[in-house]
């Protein structure tokens, strides 16, 4: 059973925080990165607005129907350097500046909303002398979530993948509310290791959403008790996440509440407590975690070795530093290096932490197939893969990296895939060769590449010394 929800006005929330002293330049002007994520949301905000345009194009509306607006909101907090005396009082003058700019870079429709300012007591007093960047993130996305839940409302992360947002829009914002349950939409997906999990990168909730109602109870709850607590509760743990949006999903059947306990070299066991175990076997949540067939997932993991750590030589330093953005188009989305490694997680991690048996575990593994879209994503990996093979191709003939920095970043990616069963089924089914022989196998074909790039600049300048006014060498 189902019932239209009435909402004046549907939202969609994208929240980003920064470093105070960060966001600025030395002449007042955004950061790179700022002005960098102006472009992404507004890329955004013009691909819903256009998904919603033709959406009403198609509807045959009564004179007195109308499609509800929809209203684009950035959140951004400013952290207070902390170590340096700072706080959100005395910091009033940058954040304001940095606010404006952000807002002028944005234009009109898309508004900027400054979190602090905006944020109840509770999360006021657990803000101060928060660091941790998590938390920090969370904070804005639960709050978005609460504040919200009158109205359909999307909360999204400014890097979201989304390959159709037509259908996005169809399956979120132009889709009938269920009559009961929870009201709300979210993905799943590898994260952690060995299980599943529930993410908060993007969460969609109807009106009236029961979610919303018990993650306002919870979350202020929390940030009320633990407001006055210092050391790694501030400055290192991701508890917004962990004690707050991933409790109140455990406590509605969402996830489940899972112990295990890990020995670590030296032999000192430790307790692991994890809420956030994605109930995707539960086919009565199916439609909870539809979310999950609607983007693809990209985590910025911090697992990675220091960049600092490396030489400049280092393949792994190349790969993330030169390489980090080259992206491939899936859809509407950029698939990257993090789009990557996270949807191949997905498709080759082993859930035996959640599923203890090899049986449980192929179920599970089925339920989290059942609900993505895998025939997208598989085939997202293998294109990323064989284009990057052809930018380093011309990367190298044009002296950018050698061909040996090549060779090396090559077998990197290829040693990315894990060899577990998942990882070498994957690895025959998209590249027809058994996993220890994939460097190889893209070895050659980079030689293929590099050969036909190095044939194309000898033919520019060849007809460049002939004719210099017409030719122009493209990679």
């Amino acid at each position: 059973m189902f019932s239209t929800p009435i909402s004046p006005v549907d939202k969609i929330t994208i929240g980003l925080y920064g470093l105070e002293g960060k966001v600025l330049t030395a002449v007042g002007e955004l950061s790179k990165f700022f002005a960098d994520e102006a472009g992404n949301i507004m890329q955004i905000a013009n691909k819903f607005t256009k998904a919603r345009r033709d959406y009403k194009s198609n509807l045959q509306l009564d004179e007195e129907q109308e499609v509800p607006s929809l209203k684009i909101v950035v959140s951004v907090l400013l952290i207070p350097n902390w170590e340096q005396g700072s706080n959100y009082e005395n910091s009033t003058v940058e954040r304001r500046s940095f606010i404006r700019k952000f807002q002028e870079k944005l234009g009109p429709l898309i508004g900027v909303e400054d979190f602090y300012e905006m944020s109840y007591a509770q999360e006021k007093g657990y803000l101060q002398g928060l660091s941790s960047r998590g938390s920090c993130a969370d904070m804005i996305k639960s709050h978005a979530i609460i504040a919200n839940s009158d109205i359909r409302h999307l909360q999204m992360d400014s890097n979201t993948k989304i390959p159709s947002f037509k259908t996005f829009y169809a399956a979120t914002f132009s889709a009938l509310a269920p009559s009961s349950g929870v009201m709300l939409m979210l993905n799943a997906g590898a994260y952690g290791t060995g299980y599943v999990a529930a993410m908060n990168k993007v969460v969609f909730t109807f009106p009236r959403s029961k979610f919303a109602a018990h993650l306002k109870t919870v979350h202020l709850k929390y940030c009320q008790e633990h407001a006055h607590e210092l050391g790694e509760e501030k400055t290192k743990r991701n508890s917004i996440y962990s004690q707050v949006f991933a409790k109140a999903l455990c406590d509605l059947g969402i996830t489940v509440k899972h112990e295990k306990t890990i020995t670590r070299q030296d032999q000192q066991p430790i307790t692991v407590t994890t809420f956030n175990m994605a109930n995707i076997a539960d086919k009565a949540l199916t439609g909870t975690f539809g979310i999950t067939s609607l983007m693809i997932t990209a985590v910025n993991q911090s697992w990675q070795p220091n960049m600092e750590d490396l030489n400049e030589n280092d393949p792994y330093k190349i790969l993330q530093t030169n390489y980090k953005d080259f992206s491939i188009l899936v859809g509407d989305a950029f698939f990257d290096l993090a789009a990557f490694k996270t949807t191949l997680k997905k498709y080759t991690e082993p859930f035996n932490i959640q599923a203890p048996s090899d049986e449980t575990e192929n179920m599970l593994y089925q339920s989290l197939l059942a609900i993505s879209s895998n025939r997208l994503e598989r085939s997202a990996i293998k294109q990323y893969v064989l284009e990057l093979n052809q930018r380093l191709a011309a990367d190298a003939v044009n002296e950018i990296i050698t061909q040996q920095n090549a060779h090396d970043i090559i077998t990197v990616v290829a040693n990315i895939i894990p060899k577990t069963a998942r990882g070498q089924e994957l690895t025959r089914e998209l590249f027809r060769c058994p996993i220890n022989e994939l460097p190889q196998y893209l070895l050659k074909d980079f030689s293929e590449n590099f050969d036909l790039k190095l044939t194309e600049k000898e033919k520019y300048l060849s007809e460049l010394k002939s004719d210099p006014e017409t030719y122009r060498f493209n990679n």
